[in-house]
């Protein structure tokens, strides 16, 4: 069986495109969407619980891909996260 690669993260916060979180290691779109996932419940908690996703979209600003996700949350207001995605885009 494959290793599972060792994801990183990096950058900003991910409070904005300009400090978004970098995603480093993620060899494939699965990992790379995991990983969001992840670092999105360390911050808010647990998903489908604590938040769930309520929008995606792909921005590419200076041919650097992002992937802007908004976590809606129980009380139905949103949370963007910025998240850099070159290291998994190109096998998308």
């Amino acid at each position: 069986m494959p290793r599972k690669s060792e994801v990183l993260y990096t950058g900003g916060d991910g409070s904005s495109i300009q400090n978004a979180v970098v995603i480093e290691g993620a060899t494939s779109p699965t990992e790379g969407i995991r990983a969001e996932n992840d670092y999105i419940s360390r911050i808010l908690g647990p998903q489908n619980k604590s938040w769930t996703k309520h929008k995606q979209r792909l921005i590419i600003k200076d041919d650097i891909p992002y992937e802007l996700i908004e976590a809606k949350l129980p009380d139905n207001n949103t949370r963007a996260f910025f998240f850099n995605i070159k290291s998994f885009f190109a096998s998308i």
